[in-house]
């Protein structure tokens, strides 16, 4: 489970961030080079595009949903995470190692995120 031993992050431990245009530019360079590598990678006639499950621990039985999930549909990549320890940034990087072991270079079509209030 993605998060499940993180602890938080104290108020005074957060970074500011400040760009500049050239920073801008870079990125979008980036965004260029990214957007040619999932062409090249969903070109091929066997691609189904991935879909996203992001499941919340507060979600009853969700360690069971996954395997449910993969039954039907083998593009669906469901991803548990901790509800109160994950970060942004953990089930951010949880996505990329997952869409990198679906199809290198591919990007998220779809999302859904199941969750209990």
């Amino acid at each position: 489970m993605v998060g499940s031993r993180r602890v938080k992050v104290q108020s005074g431990e957060l970074q500011t961030s400040t760009g500049t245009l050239d920073e801008g530019l870079d990125e979008y360079a980036d965004w260029e080079e990214e957007r040619e590598m999932e062409r090249v990678a969903c070109e091929e006639e066997d691609f189904m595009p991935p879909k996203i499950m992001l499941i919340s621990s507060k979600v009853p039985k969700a360690e069971y949903v996954p395997n449910i999930i993969r039954r039907d549909d083998p593009s669906i990549i469901p991803i548990l995470y901790d509800h109160e320890h994950a970060t942004f940034d953990d089930i951010l990087e949880e996505i990329e190692k997952k869409l990198t072991a679906y199809r290198k270079g591919c990007k998220i079509w779809n999302m859904l995120i199941f969750c209990q209030v």
